[in-house]
């Protein structure tokens, strides 16, 4: 399959990604990468299709291929950031997540990545209100809209366990007086769990 244009490619990969298993974009995008390698948005439609797959690792690397040829794609940086925060790849998320945060708040991907930011920082409330108003901000976007949603839906979820556990273990004063001073104090819990398998969760239900 040849394609006239970079852009007829793009158009057609875009199509086959919407149409819902009418047409399997893989055998749109690997013919269109194979005539343009070094596009970003078509190595950014390939990853995303290869996430959906559940091929995370390869994902991985093409959105970075398709970031490093076109560093101001930032969507394709933000779900780089995303995938990375899943599976606990560290290394990728502190190397381009701050990138997305310097985008400040007047960018709905740099209020998304303010609010990853937050959650792992352990600050949810605050997290909470950067995911809605980036959803609010974000009018070209819905499928990103529909993560975050889930996103924020399970982060008050568990904020709100979080709450009502640290509500039912607080000592009383008659508890305060009989322990220990010197007693060590329980270690809030971490937050790996919301932000390594619940964002997996998220990611694969909704790619």
């Amino acid at each position: 399959m040849n394609f006239d244009s970079i852009e007829q490619a793009r158009s057609s990969a875009i199509a086959a990604m919407q149409s819902k298993g009418a047409t399997e974009p893989l055998t749109i995008l690997t013919p269109a990468l194979a005539q343009f390698p070094q596009d970003g948005l078509l190595l950014f439609l390939h990853a995303s299709e290869l996430a959906e797959l559940g091929q995370y690792e390869q994902a991985l690397e093409q959105f970075a291929q398709s970031i490093f040829n076109e560093p101001t794609l930032h969507i394709a940086r933000f779900q780089l950031s995303l995938l990375a925060a899943t599976l606990e790849r560290f290394d990728l998320l502190e190397q381009h997540l701050p990138v997305l945060m310097e985008l400040g708040e007047s960018h709905y991907l740099g209020l998304f990545a303010n609010a990853l930011a937050a959650v792992f920082a352990g600050e949810l409330e605050r997290a909470a209100s950067l995911l809605q108003a980036g959803i609010a901000s974000n009018q070209e976007n819905p499928a990103l809209n529909h993560d975050m949603q889930q996103m924020l839906g399970r982060i008050s979820v568990e904020h709100s366990a979080t709450t009502q556990q640290a509500s039912t273990q607080a000592p009383t004063s008659a508890d305060a007086e009989n322990s220990p001073s010197d007693k060590p104090q329980q270690e809030p819990e971490s937050l790996s769990t919301l932000s390594g398998s619940v964002l997996l969760d998220i990611y694969k239900n909704t790619h």
